[in-house]
């Protein structure tokens, strides 16, 4: 999967990085950001995932809510039990 804002990694010793790379919002998450996530956790894979943050300043703003998509739609898209 390539996403502009998050980047997946494998370590040497068996985890999943996913590392949110939006520095210029803090990280806030939008409608494109959460399904990256959404899917990236969806995967099947076995390696354990480490969530984490390129921006020293934030781990995560939350939700985008300049983006134009409403907060709603962006919990709709994280959540992967739908």
């Amino acid at each position: 999967m390539v996403h502009s804002h998050l980047r997946i990694e494998h370590s040497p010793v068996g985890y999943r990085w996913l590392l949110l790379s939006r520095p210029e919002r803090r990280n806030a998450i939008d409608l494109d950001l959460a399904q990256a996530l959404r899917d990236a956790l969806r995967q099947e894979e076995t390696a354990p995932v480490v969530l984490a943050s390129t921006d020293p300043r934030a781990f995560c703003a939350g939700a985008d809510l300049t983006s134009g998509s409403p907060a709603p739609a962006v919990r709709q898209a994280a959540c992967w039990r739908t």
